[in-house]
């Protein structure tokens, strides 16, 4: 898409959408800032991308069993999006060398603002150990 192209969609989207153009992809992945997780596995259901360009959403629909500190990657539609929502099928389990935490939720929210965004994958529970230094946050990347 030229950078024209993407200068008039972004003159016409809302505030707090973000223009996606070419073949734009998501990736997922889990980390926190010591840098020091070695699994995040989880059952990954969906990923559902909302369009803020006259509305609706997108499902990518994936059903696989994934590790999120190796990074996910998925090709999605270009578009003018607002928000991303991930689905997960079980809880995430979150390893490091010093702990084993679960995040329990049947999903994660994301405003899509940019490139990249970080959410906080809280509250979790510490299933072994002890945890330091920083939460673990799911991050998204499109590009």
């Amino acid at each position: 898409m030229s950078l024209l192209a993407l200068a008039l969609l972004s003159a016409t989207s809302p505030a707090d959408a973000a223009v996606y153009g070419g073949n734009p992809s998501v990736k997922l992945k889990v980390d926190r800032p010591p840098h020091d997780l070695t699994a995040a596995e989880v059952n990954l259901a969906k990923v559902r991308v909302h369009n803020c360009s006259g509305g609706g959403y997108t499902d990518y629909t994936i059903a696989e069993t994934v590790d999120l500190v190796t990074e996910y990657t998925l090709p999605i539609s270009a578009g003018t999006y607002c928000n991303l929502t991930v689905f997960w099928d079980s809880a995430m389990t979150i390893e490091s060398n010093a702990f084993v935490l679960e995040y329990d939720h049947a999903s994660t929210a994301v405003a899509l603002t940019g490139t990249v965004q970080t959410v906080a994958l809280t509250p979790f529970t510490v299933v072994l150990g002890a945890i330091y230094g920083g939460n673990p946050s799911l991050i998204v990347i499109i590009e």
